[in-house]
């Protein structure tokens, strides 16, 4: 009795139309990749060509390895991995994977490592770097044979970067072998997918379980919710602090109408005899702070004299204070709009004919080469 294998190639998966080498294999191996344990220090990626570095960061940033070894079944060379900028303990990584007699050179944080054309080859090499312990990412890049069907049953699993339609195609040939076929890890944005491409990514840069992208929906929708709602909280605090110096500005403009008014009307007030009652006086102020509040928006003012009836004379107040209260509730809570304006007015000073015919004499007058003079 023999088992079918069938042997799916990478490249046409992520097509999505498959082709197959089918060749027959001793039942024992299939029982064995059905009952030994899966190891945990390998990860295995399907990835085309112009992908494989990327998906080799995602893959080693999500499982937490060190060395991701990347075979194209081209002979390293021009492909060869590329030196940059790394971190202490890439180099160290770096400098034990070129132990194993392979071209590895380090970037970011991780030990890029370019595998041999020959599969056999390849994966004696995927063994001696498994065996430095330091975590290791396999990306099949090329037309992979019959030398990399042990490790995959090993494995038991396998990540596709590709479409759904690509993972389906997977899927469908390698469930024969038990080799369960999981989607890639994705990058969580655009940021991350450059540190990412530069080796520095790390597991805050991809989604590390499988459906993940589907679980962080709710939470992306939760978290711009709540920033909406900030937004709206504080335009609305905006609005209301807004208001409260506009309404500060009309009882400016309502308290300096009132204090001219009562200084238009001082001298009728305050002259001898008064032309204008005390009451009169106040009234002509309060409606002259009352239009001009009405004008700009602003009915309800209130119109007082804080220094009562009298000030520096006995001619009436000289301070004039407009107020407007209320508030306002914004996401439940009142804001107090409030506001109020004091003006004082100084009274005009009186003329040399007012003040020697009202404030020093009261009798009749003589006028001396043409002045009021007091009569003796």
């Amino acid at each position: 009795m023999s088992v079918r294998r069938l042997f799916l190639r990478p490249g046409d998966a992520l097509d999505a139309t498959p082709s197959a080498v089918v060749e027959d294999a001793p039942p024992d191996r299939a029982l064995r990749a059905a009952t030994d344990p899966a190891p945990q220090d390998l990860t295995l990626v399907l990835a085309r060509p112009d992908r494989a570095a990327l998906a080799g960061a995602r893959a080693a940033a999500a499982h937490g390895a060190g060395v991701v070894a990347c075979w194209t079944g081209a002979e390293p060379g021009s492909g060869s991995p590329e030196a940059r900028i790394a971190s202490a303990g890439a180099r160290r990584a770096a400098r034990a994977a070129a132990g194993c007699g392979v071209d590895v050179a380090a970037r970011g944080r991780l030990a890029h490592v370019a595998l041999p054309a020959d599969d056999a080859q390849a994966v004696a090499a995927v063994a001696r770097l498994r065996d430095l312990g330091l975590g290791l990412v396999v990306v099949l890049a090329g037309p992979w044979g019959a030398p990399f069907v042990p490790l995959l049953e090993q494995r038991r699993a396998v990540l596709v970067d590709g479409s759904d339609a690509a993972r389906r195609a997977c899927r469908a040939a390698m469930a024969r072998h038990a080799i369960d076929v999981r989607p890639l890890p994705g990058t969580t944005g655009p940021v991350s997918r450059a540190l990412l491409r530069g080796g520095w990514g790390g597991r805050a840069c991809v989604d590390r379980r499988d459906g993940e992208v589907g679980q962080a929906l709710p939470l992306l929708v939760s978290g711009l919710l709540i920033v909406l709602l900030v937004v709206g909280a504080l335009g609305g605090v905006a609005a209301a602090m807004g208001s409260r110096e506009d309404r500060q500005r009309t009882v400016d403009l309502a308290a300096l109408a009132a204090a001219d008014r009562m200084r238009a009307d001082w001298p009728d007030r305050a002259g001898v005899p008064a032309r204008l009652s005390p009451d009169a006086y106040r009234r002509r102020a309060v409606a002259a702070a009352a239009a001009t509040a009405q004008r700009n928006g602003l009915d309800d003012v209130r119109v007082d004299f804080p220094d009562g009836a009298g000030a520096a004379t006995d001619g009436g107040p000289l301070v004039v204070r407009v107020r407007a209260g209320g508030r306002t509730l914004v996401h439940g809570v009142s804001f107090d709009r409030s506001v109020s304006a004091t003006a004082e007015l100084s009274p005009p000073a009186p003329t040399l004919d007012e003040a020697a015919a009202g404030a020093e004499y009261d009798g009749a007058l003589a006028h001396r080469d043409g002045k009021p003079n007091r009569t003796f």
